[in-house]
């Protein structure tokens, strides 16, 4: 709708004005996501280094993303504000991606959950499929082809 369309113009346009003075650059915040992701979502997933990876991912959305300055207020070629907004949707997929595999309570193909050290097709021969509702992630089970 138009009034989302416009939600989401001005959450990208503070990013712009936003002059935290504890402010955090782009650049930082994607290195945090990076290493949380690292550290909870390789091929090795235990289900303890998962549920930290995905609290350092909410401490990084409720304390890092809002505090994102950029050097330039610029919407012209401005790499620094792309790299913030990308943030968002980077942090996002990782929390995504990372809640689906604590679902999944199997070993699947290259991905080893130490906890469920099998593979699991009566109850995870499917596709996860997310969703927002009511401001939740909620994901589905979808049959395969």
């Amino acid at each position: 709708s138009l009034a989302c369309a416009d939600e989401e113009f001005a959450r990208l346009e503070g990013i712009l004005a936003n002059k935290a003075e504890d402010g955090i650059r782009p650049f930082a915040v994607r290195d945090h996501i990076r290493a949380a992701v690292y550290k909870g979502f390789g091929p090795y997933r235990a289900t303890a280094a998962m549920e930290e990876a995905m609290e350092e991912l909410k401490r990084i959305r409720n304390e890092e993303l809002p505090k994102q300055v950029v050097s330039d207020a610029s919407h012209v070629w401005n790499r620094e504000w792309k790299e913030a907004i990308e943030n968002i949707n980077m942090l996002e997929l990782a929390e995504m991606s990372i809640a689906a595999s604590l679902l999944r309570e199997e070993t699947r193909g290259s991905y080893v959950r130490p906890e469920f050290p099998e593979q699991d097709d009566e109850n995870w021969a499917c596709m996860l499929v997310c969703h927002e509702k009511d401001g939740e992630k909620v994901f589905e089970k979808v049959q395969l082809p």
